[in-house]
């Protein structure tokens, strides 16, 4: 996802590839099953629903803040939404 995400060129995505290569399997794990927490949100597509988890989460994890901003420039392009749609639900399958 970070791949497609910085070829895409959205905002703030610049390098998150290398920043996704240095997290850990279990920081990555924790990623996963944070999103699978809000399930039904994903299967949903509820966006408002997944950005208060986010920027929850962010809060709490220092892993997640830049993915609030990455979550919205997302948010604000419709021709990305159908994959990155697809990849929460696998997110929420691999856990």
């Amino acid at each position: 996802m970070a791949a497609w995400i910085e070829r895409e060129g959205v905002e703030g995505s610049k390098g998150l590839v290398i920043e996704r290569m240095k997290l850990t399997p279990l920081s990555a794990t924790l990623i996963a099953s944070v999103i699978k927490t809000e399930q039904v949100a994903v299967a949903a597509r509820h966006w408002d629903r997944l950005s208060q988890q986010f920027k929850a989460d962010a809060a709490k994890y220092s892993m997640f803040q830049g993915f609030v901003s990455l979550f919205e420039s997302v948010r604000a392009r419709p021709e990305m939404h159908e994959r990155f749609w697809r990849y929460m639900a696998m997110m929420c399958e691999v856990v």
